[in-house]
């Protein structure tokens, strides 16, 4: 009978770690995502930027690389993040990419990508597209057509990155759900993570329920980005419906996100670092 209990002792002992592990397994895959549209990032501000990566542990850095980097084929910068355990994304965009279905420039940009990687040991991990069609319109007015138009570029842009072997992320904001909710959901799909650019405070939880639902239900990452702007002054600030002003506001609500919508590929990310 002793024999018996001590194997069951043994067994939960074993049950329990299994979980420990598991969980800790689970959290190292937890992805923190930040932008970076300089090159001063890998130039002059390198220090600061590997400071800012240390502090807010971030794992994917999203950098606009110039054409004479990408040329250049000097993958030092990246092995340098790679040592960090931080994955280089390059990140590229312009909203007439998204106004027709050609896909050219979105192909154009990936070609940079499989060009670079194809001549050095440590390479970009994926291509991060932030290409807003319905920014500078003339009547100010974004159709369903035009959306419909964007979709069928974007995915173009994906089945030609997954040709290629890259990981292709899109940024979107929160409301192409009251454009064509039906549209989105291909966006979402065409798409290996969505990167959702919900700002505001007001209604930052209920204001991306159909872009959850949707990552959810076809298995996809999505990251909450998080506007950095710490230059303000409180006191002209009385309404607060603008972005958050601290990192504490930012943590305080990606937690009710995270609550709300209890997702294992939701994570956090940041825009952008100079501003940080």
């Amino acid at each position: 009978m002793q024999k018996k209990y001590v194997l069951i002792i043994i067994g939960l002992a074993a049950l329990i770690s299994l979980i420990l592990v598991t969980k800790e397994i689970t959290k190292s895959k937890e992805r923190v995502t930040l932008y970076s549209w300089k090159s001063s990032a890998w130039e002059e501000k390198k220090e600061h930027l590997f400071e800012i990566i240390e502090e807010r542990k971030i794992t994917d850095l999203y950098q606009d690389f110039t054409a004479a980097f990408l040329k250049e084929k000097n993958d030092s910068f990246i092995k340098e993040l790679n040592e960090k355990n931080v994955d280089v994304f390059y990140l590229t965009g312009d909203p007439e990419w998204g106004r027709t279905t050609d896909a050219k420039d979105i192909i154009k940009e990936i070609d940079k990508v499989v060009e670079f990687n194809n001549s050095v040991k440590n390479k970009i991990k994926g291509i991060v597209f932030d290409v807003e069609p319905y920014q500078d319109l003339e009547d100010g007015e974004f159709k369903e057509s035009m959306l419909k138009t964007y979709k069928e570029a974007m995915e173009k842009g994906y089945t030609y990155a997954k040709e290629k072997g890259l990981m292709y992320i899109i940024c979107i904001p929160s409301w192409y759900d009251k454009v064509n909710p039906s549209l989105l959901k291909e966006i979402i799909k065409n798409a290996d993570r969505i990167e959702l650019m919900n700002y505001a405070i007001k209604d930052s939880i209920e204001n991306i329920k159909t872009e959850m639902s949707y990552a959810k239900e076809l298995k996809k990452e999505i990251t909450n980005i998080y506007q950095v702007n710490f230059n303000y002054n409180i006191d002209e600030d009385k309404e607060r419906d603008g972005i958050f002003y601290s990192y504490r506001e930012m943590h305080n609500n990606f937690k009710k996100i995270q609550k709300k919508y209890n997702y294992e590929k939701l994570w956090i990310g940041y825009h952008y670092f100079d501003k940080m």
